[in-house]
């Protein structure tokens, strides 16, 4: 790669010799940076620095910047859709959720320290989604797990704030709705990783429920909870200061898509997809994939195949919306079976970005997987449930007849953990096969859904490789 790179530089220097007339500077660039994952790189530190929530005003500027990008690619199809969220509208079985509007959020503890606890602005993850406008400063009171009726025995939380680590929404529902809490403060535990187990320095991506009328909740680490509770053992009283501006109302999901039409329309189509949603910064998950999407629709702008391609970035694949019908993809998927659109195949591209040499980087999650698969993660993963085996031993012999990164491909029951998380999920269940392009994530990332998911963390060079082998993929998928 490096020798690739090196080669299609020293092209750039030379003068207007024999390959000036066909390539100038401007396009050498643009093909060296493609092919070194500069512009992928480029594409990334933009993106990581929006906290992506779904129908925020962060995601409309991520998805007008791949809009922008796509039709700076060539793509003249290019074009956003919405679907509206007013809390009663329904997708599926399941009322939408609202939109969120955050100007600023501050917490501190004002007595007896003056100590800064989160801060909107420089760490956005700190204000649960749907918290309301608040401005209160009151005695900290523990509760606990905070999602039994048990937990507010013999204590008064009523305009007071509550210290819980239980599912949030469950202690909205009890501390604020039930008792009258002004809010909570919660260290409701991260997902663990092959890697981190119970990381009591991660702050957890919290969520409100957006249709209750008021309240807000401040995440926190575990550590952070830990010394506060024993403060509070020991009789120390805490007084917090909580001040959010924020509103919750009408608003919309917005799905990015472009369509290249195939040379053959009876052929059908097939779908390439990520999601772009994701906690500030997301580079691997699911940056990776909105920048390898971005790269493979540069590349095929002004090519033709003989299946229709459509490229999609979704909204709505995270918490709280995973695995349900308001994913972004179920309710897109949902409108493709009643129009009755001919997809041959959806690919979902997630978290591909991260590789490790390093013996025993590889986990699995079910056991006795290692035994037939890499305990190193040095490879590219194609995952489908059984229904699409076929769909996967096509598409992986494909890869691999041109890729210079090892892969492997599974196609296993759904209800294995990590084979339905993402996507193609939601196009399972309307009947059309599907398979995931993935690092694998969690089985092998060390920085899954936290702070430290970062642009720096990530193989540019074989990043590239992997994207060169889904483009020579899609060229000969018929």
């Amino acid at each position: 790669m490096r020798g690739l790179i090196c080669f299609l530089i020293a092209l750039t220097t030379l003068s207007a010799f024999g390959q000036q007339p066909f390539l100038g500077v401007r396009e050498w660039t643009a093909l060296r940076d493609e092919s070194s994952g500069a512009a992928a790189y480029e594409n990334l530190r933009y993106l990581t620095g929006l906290h992506r929530v779904p129908a925020t005003a962060a995601f409309d500027q991520a998805a007008q910047f791949m809009l922008q990008r796509a039709r700076e690619y060539g793509l003249a199809d290019a074009h956003s859709e919405q679907f509206p969220i007013d809390g009663t509208r329904h997708y599926g079985l399941m009322r939408s959720y609202l939109a969120w509007t955050v100007e600023e959020a501050r917490l501190w503890e004002v007595r007896p320290q003056h100590l800064l606890l989160g801060d909107w602005t420089t760490d956005p993850i700190h204000l649960a989604d749907y918290s309301h406008s608040a401005g209160v400063e009151t005695e900290l009171v523990d509760v606990g797990n905070g999602a039994s009726e048990a937990d507010y025995s013999g204590k008064d939380v009523r305009g007071k704030i509550v210290l819980a680590d239980g599912v949030l929404a469950r202690v909205q529902e009890l501390a604020i709705a039930q008792h009258g809490a002004a809010g909570i403060v919660s260290d409701m535990s991260n997902q663990t990783t092959a890697w981190s187990g119970l990381d009591t320095t991660v702050v957890r991506w919290g969520h409100l429920d957006a249709r209750q009328p008021s309240g807000f909740a401040f995440m926190i680490s575990r550590q952070t909870a830990e010394a506060l509770r024993s403060r509070l053992r020991n009789g120390e009283p805490l007084i917090l200061n909580a001040h959010v501006k924020a509103t919750v109302g009408p608003g919309h999901w917005t799905v990015v898509t472009a369509t290249i039409p195939g040379a053959d329309s009876a052929a059908g189509e097939i779908i390439y997809s990520c999601h772009l949603d994701h906690e500030r910064p997301g580079a691997n998950d699911n940056g990776s994939g909105v920048a390898a999407l971005l790269a493979l629709a540069r590349r095929f702008a002004a090519r033709q195949t003989r299946k229709t391609l459509r490229f999609v970035a979704f909204v709505n694949e995270e918490p709280p919306y995973f695995l349900t019908n308001q994913m972004g993809s179920f309710v897109y998927a949902k409108r493709c079976k009643n129009r009755g659109d001919q997809i041959s195949a959806m690919i979902s591209l997630e978290t591909i970005g991260y590789f490790s040499d390093a013996p025993h980087s590889q986990t699995y999650p079910a056991l006795g997987l290692g035994a037939f698969y890499p305990t190193v993660g040095n490879f590219i993963g194609f995952v489908g449930n059984v229904p699409s085996r076929a769909l996967l031993r096509r598409v992986i012999a494909l890869f691999r007849k041109h890729a210079k990164v090892p892969s492997e491909g599974a196609a296993l029951p759904s209800f294995i953990p990590g084979v339905a998380w993402s996507d193609q999920w939601s196009f399972w269940q309307h009947g059309y096969r599907g398979i995931m392009i993935t690092d694998t994530a969690p089985f092998r990332y060390p920085h899954y859904h936290r702070a430290t998911d970062t642009p720096d963390k990530l193989d540019y060079d074989r990043f590239a490789l992997v994207v060169s082998g889904i483009e020579k993929m899609i060229e000969r998928f018929d």
